[in-house]
Order: structure tokens, then C-alpha cells, then sequence
């Protein structure tokens, strides 16, 4: 019986890991891994990128992006080549978060 529970116990535990190790939250604030998602943005083809992002056209999307010259609140993102607050690579599976762009109000759903 103790190597039963033993062995639920370390799946549990296990498992919560697995799941904590998933893509990154956006907090309520707009911060995922500490950078928050307003700025200038450069998309990366290959290599390294603070993020792994889907763009997706339906409203379950994590993030509502609009493309602006003058970023000011979480979703408003200027593309760039130099000087970037934060880098994206656009992938098709296994992304960070998924994001819609939009014309209007920006931000999260």
C-alpha cells in the first residue's frame, strides 16, 4: 500500500511539473516571462525569440495585437529590425501564445 501511494503520489507531482512547464501565462497586467507585451517588436525567421507565437484568426486567441507606430498599451506592437523591447518567431505548433491582430482594442480578451 505505501509503494502505491508513493507512486501516485510521485505521477502527481510529476504531472503538476509537466503542467507548470507549459507555454507561459499572460498575467491580467500584460506581462508574460516579466516583459510586458507593448513595444517595438522584431520578428525573428529562425534562432532565438523571447516568444513562440501562433497568429490565429478566431477569438480564442491569448492576445489581440494591433500594429501601431506609437505602442502605448499591452497588444499595440510596432515591428522593427533594430533595438526591440521584445523578439517573436511566428511558428505553426507548439507556440508560447497565440495572437489575433485586430483594428480596434487591442490587449486581452
Amino acid at each position: 500500500m505505501k509503494r502505491f501511494l508513493f507512486s501516485l503520489l510521485v505521477v502527481v507531482l510529476a504531472n503538476v511539473i509537466f503542467l507548470s512547464a507549459d507555454a507561459p501565462v499572460i498575467t491580467p497586467d500584460g506581462l508574460c516571462r516579466g516583459i510586458r507585451l507593448c513595444g517595438r517588436v522584431r520578428i525573428v525567421a529562425d534562432g532565438h525569440a523571447d516568444f513562440r507565437v501562433r497568429i490565429v484568426d478566431d477569438s480564442h486567441a491569448d492576445l489581440r495585437v494591433r500594429w501601431t507606430d506609437a505602442p502605448r498599451r499591452v497588444g499595440e506592437w510596432r515591428k522593427v529590425e533594430s533595438h526591440p523591447d521584445f523578439t517573436v518567431r511566428l511558428v505553426d505548433s507548439h507556440p508560447d501564445f497565440t495572437i489575433r491582430v485586430v483594428d480596434d482594442h487591442p490587449g486581452l480578451p
